[in-house]
C-alpha cells in the first residue's frame, strides 16, 4: 500500500513538471514568432517624437484660479469673501479711538466691498449684540457728503430717512446689522462696538 501511494505522488509530480516544461515551451515559440515581426533595429526612439504637455497660459481654468486667490488674514482677523475683517465688542470706543485701535493692528475702519456677507457674519457671531458697529466712513470733510477713508462715496446702504445728523452732531457712520439696509449716522463721540479691516 505505501509502495502504491510512493507511485502515484511520483507520477503526479511529473505530470505537473511535465505541463509547466509544455507551457514554457509554448510561451518560448509564440515570444520567438512574435518578435521575429519586429526586427530589433527596424525601429530607433528617434522614430517617435516626443510629446511634451505645456500649460495654456490663457485657459479660462487657470484665470480663474488666478482672480480667485484667497488672501491670507493674519490673526485675529478673518475672511469674508475676498477681504479680512475683525469685530471688536470688548471695549466701546468713540469714531476715532476706535480708528487708532484698528490702525495699531495693521488696518483701519473697515469699508466692507460686500456689506452684506459682512453683515451675515456680524449677525452669525454677535446677533444678540451690540446692535451698532463704526465703519469707516464720514462726512467730517464735507457735511452732508459721506465718503469712506478711502475717498469713495457712500452712496448705497443707508437706512430710510438716514443720514439725518439729528442734533446737528451726527457726522460718522454705523453699521446696524440688526436691520436692512444698515448704515446710520452718529455722533463720532458716543461709544461704539466697531470692525477693522486689515489693509495688505
Amino acid at each position: 500500500m505505501l509502495a502504491r501511494q510512493l507511485w502515484l505522488n511520483i507520477g503526479f509530480t511529473l505530470l505537473i513538471v511535465q505541463v509547466v516544461y509544455n507551457t514554457r515551451a509554448s510561451a518560448n515559440i509564440f515570444r520567438e514568432t512574435f518578435f521575429e515581426s519586429f526586427p530589433e533595429d527596424d525601429y530607433e526612439r528617434s522614430d517617435f517624437p516626443e510629446v511634451k504637455v505645456q500649460e495654456d497660459q490663457n485657459s479660462p481654468e487657470r484665470n480663474l484660479r488666478t482672480s480667485n486667490e484667497e488672501p491670507t488674514c493674519p490673526p485675529p482677523f478673518f475672511q469674508v469673501m475676498f477681504e479680512c475683517f475683525y469685530i471688536h465688542v470688548h471695549h466701546h470706543l468713540t469714531w476715532w479711538q476706535a480708528r487708532d485701535f484698528c490702525r495699531d493692528m495693521g488696518g483701519d475702519l473697515a469699508e466692507p466691498s460686500h456689506p452684506s456677507a459682512l453683515i451675515a457674519v456680524v449677525m452669525q457671531k454677535h446677533g444678540t449684540g451690540p446692535y451698532h458697529f463704526w465703519l469707516g466712513a464720514s462726512d467730517l470733510k464735507q457735511q452732508g457728503n459721506f465718503t469712506w477713508l478711502s475717498g469713495n462715496p457712500v452712496d448705497s446702504g443707508w437706512r430710510p430717512g438716514q443720514p439725518d445728523n439729528e442734533g446737528g452732531v451726527e457726522d460718522c457712520l454705523e453699521l446696524w446689522p440688526s436691520k436692512y439696509p444698515s448704515y446710520c449716522d452718529k455722533n463720532c463721540y458716543s461709544p461704539c462696538a466697531f470692525i477693522c479691516q486689515y489693509l495688505e
